[in-house]
């Protein structure tokens, strides 16, 4: 336990073991190396996409890309900000709404051109 927030009380009580601990790992530079090497994300992407009926935003409220005709973003990244919690009830709730906006405009199978029997409710 080389890191001195980690020896100290009552850190150090909970520490059981270290698990990626090196000698050469002492200097401030060498953690960061070692950070930016190992790092990664476990999170989902959220708030890429913003939706908003402003103009500067990615999506709006009916989920629609603005200037890409028929292409919608039903996911967490249409997200305005990361939610406080974790975001699988937004997203479910998200997927319900877009799928009810999009089967409302969907002129479906026939009007398209398609075969009628896509294996698709009416």
């Amino acid at each position: 336990m080389r890191c001195g927030v980690w020896s100290n009380p009552p850190l150090k009580r909970l520490i059981v073991r270290e698990t990626r601990s090196a000698p050469d790992m002492l200097t401030e530079e060498r953690i960061a190396v070692y950070i930016r090497a190992t790092a990664q994300s476990s999170r989902h992407v959220v708030a890429s996409y913003r939706m908003s009926n402003d103009e500067v935003a990615v999506v709006d409220s009916t989920l629609q890309v603005r200037g890409v005709q028929g292409l919608r973003v039903i996911g967490s990244s249409v997200f305005p900000t990361i939610p406080s919690a974790t975001t699988n009830a937004p997203t479910i709730a998200l997927g319900e709404r877009g799928a009810d906006i999009v089967l409302n405009v969907w002129p479906g199978p026939a009007n398209l051109g398609l075969p009628a029997n896509l294996g698709l409710a009416a």
